[in-house]
């Protein structure tokens, strides 16, 4: 990652305006982009979110959609800062960061149940700890 990336300015956002931001949107006119490691998504992620850890997002870019508006987290939003300036140095123009991360979220968690297996989806049961 270039080091320029790591401070881009971009837009951010608080998770009060993610959260009414996916209130008011459809699944899947938007990305939830979550660039922790496997075992924090594993532990808890906003539901709908995809996992592409920071170090491995510039490998991988081709699996963002550059025309969603594609909201970037992590723990507490530094790493996600990172992941922003990285997509708009590579010319995605609608990224935009949670402030604050999943600390900042909330006290819930997102846990992935599988129902029948992967091709019935999955459910998404939000929990409070």
């Amino acid at each position: 990652m270039r080091q320029s990336a790591l401070f881009a300015s971009g837009e951010n956002i608080s998770p009060a305006e993610v959260k009414q931001y996916i209130a008011e949107h459809a699944p899947g006119s938007y990305q939830l982009l979550d660039v922790r490691q496997p075992n924090e998504f594993k532990e808890a992620h906003l539901p709908g979110a995809m996992l592409i850890s920071v170090k491995e997002l510039q490998d991988r870019l081709s699996e963002v959609d550059k025309e969603k508006p594609t909201f970037v987290y992590c723990r507490s939003g530094m790493r996600s800062r990172a992941a922003a300036g990285l997509l708009y140095s590579e010319g995605f123009t609608s990224i935009i960061n949670m402030s604050g991360g999943l600390l900042a979220y909330d006290s819930g968690k997102a846990i992935d149940i599988e129902i029948g297996g992967r091709d019935r989806g999955t459910l998404y049961l939000i929990v409070d700890v």
